[in-house]
């Protein structure tokens, strides 16, 4: 039976998981048992081409014969839990990477099957590619500027050092605030989501172990009147019986009422008996009641605890996403620090193309000739200068590819102006 079976507040609690996550149960060994429909929207299948294969189709080749693989499943089918980022293939070989974990579901106390919850962060691993890209591209550019720079006079030297390692601090910090705030905004939304869950999952607990306290007094009360109706039996019989006595002395006279005295001790002897079977079954009601009351109330005691622990995740969460927010206000400060090194770099730039300096270390420029300044004041170089500084740029770039969805960090200075973040989008959120 699927766990989209389950039926009653069961059935309510995993449709909000439904909703939001792509879910898909495996035997103990690997194999599809059921997926839902954003698990499929995700993989690109159908169900019917699923169910019944092996996890391993949507795993790499080359990982499906390794020990680690291996050692995977086992660790599953002993019921050991395991969260982490995945790398999988979906149809026609695409490749994907999802935020999962898998969770061993028991029966009896024994793993039975596994069942797998997983957020689609495609476009972010994209995106913090194309970030390591350009991470890379800036800390290539400031190995030149630093090189440029032995040829400038000392003031100018020490200020484009200074912009090199803002920038490639930048660059890093870039990278870490957005990978925290995407990562945090991701564990926020599941970690509120857990403890709905879990907040709800305590309140059907208690409105059980209310219920069955009921059905307990119930079979007690039962009891009781059970007790009642076999002595009013037990009273009947001795009446009959003494009916019987003052028939027998009766003689002939008391012939009829002997017989309707058997007959009535004869209903309560077997009022008697069905009474006692029914004092029977009330009593082994009452002991499985009560088990089931002991065994809801052990269950409602651990979803207490997993609700605290779901609590205690939601405000580290809180406070890692007050981190990231306070990371992103001092990573817009470095950014205008580094503009304003920028500018003053570029102002002395100005000052060495007057003063006649050389520009380029492998192809020296006669400033004087080429620099002229424009209308901010900065010096500038004329067509034939820049049409050799950007050959000899494409020459040490040649080669280099970008992913084709690639955007850099808000704030991130850069040679493509219209470039924006796009956030990686959270699969199944509506």
């Amino acid at each position: 039976m699927s766990i989209f079976d389950l039926g009653g507040d069961a059935r309510s609690i995993l449709a909000a998981l439904n909703r939001s996550q792509a879910i898909i149960e495996f035997d103990l060994s690997g194999w599809i048992l059921h997926a839902n429909e954003n698990f499929l929207k995700a993989m690109g299948y159908q169900l019917s081409d699923i169910v019944g294969q092996h996890h391993r189709m949507f795993v790499l080749p080359a990982e499906t014969g390794s020990r680690e693989y291996k050692q995977f499943w086992s660790g599953l089918a002993e019921g050991r839990f395991d969260q982490r980022q995945y790398k999988r293939v979906a149809k026609g070989g695409r490749e994907i990477w999802i935020e999962a974990s898998y969770n061993p579901a028991y029966r009896g106390g024994k793993p039975f099957k596994v069942v797998k919850f997983a957020t689609d962060i495609t476009a972010h691993q994209q995106t913090l590619s194309g970030v390591l890209n350009q991470t890379e591209f800036l800390m290539e550019n400031g190995e030149a500027m630093s090189k440029s720079a032995d040829e400038l006079s000392a003031r100018t030297r020490q200020q484009v050092a200074a912009l090199e390692t803002t920038a490639t601090a930048l660059a890093q910090a870039t990278s870490n605030v957005r990978s925290a705030t995407e990562r945090t905004r991701e564990t926020r939304k599941l970690a509120s989501d857990a403890r709905l869950a879990a907040a709800s999952s305590v309140e059907v607990v208690r409105n059980t172990v209310s219920a069955m306290e009921r059905i307990e007094a119930a079979s007690n009360e039962i009891g009781k009147i059970i007790g009642v109706i076999d002595e009013i039996a037990f009273q009947t019989n001795l009446l009959a019986l003494n009916a019987g006595v003052e028939a027998a002395r009766a003689g002939d006279a008391g012939k009829g009422l002997a017989v309707v005295a058997q007959e009535v001790r004869e209903l309560a002897q077997r009022s008697a008996s069905a009474a006692k079977e029914i004092k029977t079954l009330v009593n082994t009601s009452a002991d499985e009641v009560k088990d089931g009351v002991r065994l809801v109330g052990e269950t409602g005691k651990a979803l207490q605890e997993i609700e605290s622990f779901v609590e205690a995740i939601d405000r580290n969460v809180d406070g890692v996403a007050t981190s990231s927010a306070e990371e992103a206000l001092a990573l817009d400060e470095i950014n205008h620090s580094v503009m304003d090194v920028d500018r003053m770099a570029k102002a002395n730039g100005a000052g060495e193309c007057r003063d006649g300096g050389a520009f380029h270390a492998d192809q020296p420029i006669a400033v004087g000739r080429h620099c002229r300044p424009d209308r901010t004041g900065f010096a500038v170089q004329d067509e034939q200068a820049r049409h050799s500084t950007r050959k000899q740029a494409r020459d040490m770039d040649a080669g280099r590819t970008r992913p084709p969805d690639w955007s850099p960090a808000p704030g991130l200075l850069t040679e493509r102006p219209g470039d924006q973040y796009r956030p990686a989008p959270s699969l199944g959120r509506k």
